[in-house]
């Protein structure tokens, strides 16, 4: 069975499963209603990590149906903010399979390309995850989509501490595009396991991962500006993730 075929079929199995919570764990959230600090107005549920220039925008979007979470920086140089889930709830372990999906649109409002987005599953969610130079984070454990400054493409990116995987162009990428993002994980033999890039219901190339060491991860949205672009704003319509746990 090739990797694809393979990756499918525990796409399809993890959702056929996900609603009994004797064989999987989930989370989903279409952001129709959100709880909102009353001094902050940050959402309590998600952690917010964001530089003291950001404006803050965080909350669902008004005009879009079903509900929309929008995370947003402004237009100063290296402004950045990054919303993480409280829990780490997930983790690329020796036995259980698991997916992540999402559907997002990212503006950067200009079509000068000094900005950049990430989306996926990490256990670092911290300042800089995006750094002022436009590249990912050198180490984290998990696996994440990610667009660079300036790249015409997103990558998709896996990663035991300091060594990344790279897919430099999993996907093509064009200002205001709404496009579902996702990723399949195989346990493999139990030392060596496989994730797969799922980009809008197209499977890519998988990278191998290995187990030992990996660490609890968060949901995590992030987007950053750079050289004194206009405002970021990255919308996320929906995410999804499930893991098997019998």
């Amino acid at each position: 069975m090739s990797d694809e075929t393979n990756a499918f079929h525990l796409y399809n199995l993890l959702r056929r499963d996900r609603m009994d919570p004797r064989r999987t764990i989930r989370a989903f959230d279409h952001f129709t209603s959100m709880s909102i600090d009353d001094t902050t107005l940050d959402p309590t549920d998600w952690e917010i990590v964001q530089d003291a220039g950001a404006t803050a925008q965080i909350g669902p979007m008004a005009g879009k149906a079903g509900g929309w979470f929008q995370v947003a920086c402004d237009g100063d140089d290296n402004d950045e903010c990054y919303a993480a889930s409280r829990a780490e709830a997930w983790i690329f372990n020796t036995t259980q399979p698991a997916m992540f999906e999402t559907r997002i649109e990212h503006t950067a409002g200009s079509t000068d390309g000094k900005s950049s987005f990430v989306l996926g599953l990490s256990d670092t969610v911290a300042a800089n995850t995006i750094a002022d130079a436009g590249t990912l984070v050198a180490s984290f454990d998990g696996a994440l989509f990610f667009k660079g400054e300036d790249d015409a493409g997103i990558q998709f990116v896996t990663s035991n501490a300091a060594t990344p995987v790279t897919t430099a162009s999993a996907i093509a990428w064009t200002d205001a595009d709404v496009v579902r993002l996702g990723f399949v994980y195989d346990p493999g033999d139990g030392t060596t396991g496989k994730i797969t890039p799922i980009v809008n219901g197209a499977a890519g190339d998988s990278h191998d991962i290995v187990i030992s060491g990996l660490a609890e991860m968060h949901v995590l949205f992030g987007t950053k500006t750079h050289e004194d672009a206009v405002e970021q704003v990255l919308e996320i319509d929906w995410y999804e993730v499930i893991q098997r746990v019998a």
